[in-house]
C-alpha cells in the first residue's frame, strides 16, 4: 500500500467518523475552501470513507453556486489512534475552475471510459486499470453502488495515484450521486469522474 505523506495543518483536518452528519462535514470542506484554499479530511473504514464521498458531493453541490468546483484526490496516511496505528484514507480537497469550464473540455471527448466497481473488485487490478486509462486518457468515470464498492473505488484511486506519480501525473477527483432505476428497484449510483493534473 503506497504511503503518499502530506503537511498540513493537523488542526484544519477534517475527521469524519460513523457518527458524522455529511451536511455538516460538507460546511466545514466548503469553510475551509473558501478560509484556506483547501480542506483535508480522513476517514477509517469503509462506512466513514462512504461518508467522506457524501460530504465532499455535498460540498461540490454548495459551491457550484460560488462558481467553483470542487475537485479532491485521495491518499493514504497512517494514522495513531486509541486502537493502534491504522492507515487513514485522507482526501486533499480544493476549489478548481467552474464547472463550465470543465464541461467544456469533456463535452469534446467522444466516448467516456466507464469502470463499473462492486465490493468485490480487485483493488490493484483496478488502481492498474485507471493507471493504464490515464496514461491514455484525459478522463474517465467511475460508477460504485453500495459502501463496499465506493471504498474499493476510492482505495484503487490512491493506489493508481503512488503508481503515476512517478510519470509526473496527478489524479483529479469530481465526485456525484444519483438515484438511478437498476432491475426495478431504485439504488444510489455513486459516480468518481476521474481526470489528469492537466485539466
Amino acid at each position: 500500500m503506497n504511503i503518499v505523506p502530506f503537511m498540513t495543518d493537523p488542526q484544519n483536518e477534517i475527521r469524519v467518523s460513523s457518527t458524522s452528519v455529511p451536511g455538516k462535514v460538507a460546511g466545514c470542506i466548503c469553510h475551509n475552501t473558501r478560509e484556506n484554499g483547501f480542506a483535508e479530511i480522513a476517514a477509517i473504514g469503509p462506512d466513514v470513507t462512504n461518508l467522506a464521498i457524501k460530504s465532499l458531493v455535498a460540498a461540490r453541490r454548495l459551491l457550484l453556486y460560488d462558481g467553483h468546483d470542487l475537485v479532491f484526490y485521495p491518499f493514504f496516511r497512517n494514522k495513531v489512534t486509541s486502537r493502534g496505528e491504522r492507515t487513514a484514507i485522507m482526501f486533499y480537497a480544493e476549489n478548481r475552475r467552474p464547472t463550465s469550464y470543465y464541461l467544456s473540455l469533456i463535452s469534446e471527448i467522444e466516448e467516456p471510459l466507464v469502470l463499473h466497481v462492486s465490493s468485490q473488485t480487485n483493488v490493484h487490478q483496478l488502481a492498474k486499470a485507471i493507471q493504464k486509462s490515464m496514461n491514455k486518457k484525459i478522463y474517465l468515470e467511475m460508477a460504485a453502488i453500495g459502501v463496499g464498492a465506493v471504498h474499493i473505488a476510492v482505495r484503487a484511486i490512491a493506489v493508481a495515484r503512488g503508481l503515476l506519480l512517478s510519470s509526473d501525473i496527478e489524479i483529479l477527483c469530481r465526485g456525484a450521486m444519483c438515484q438511478e432505476e437498476i432491475e426495478g428497484r431504485t439504488l444510489t449510483v455513486t459516480y468518481l469522474t476521474l481526470s489528469n493534473y492537466s485539466i
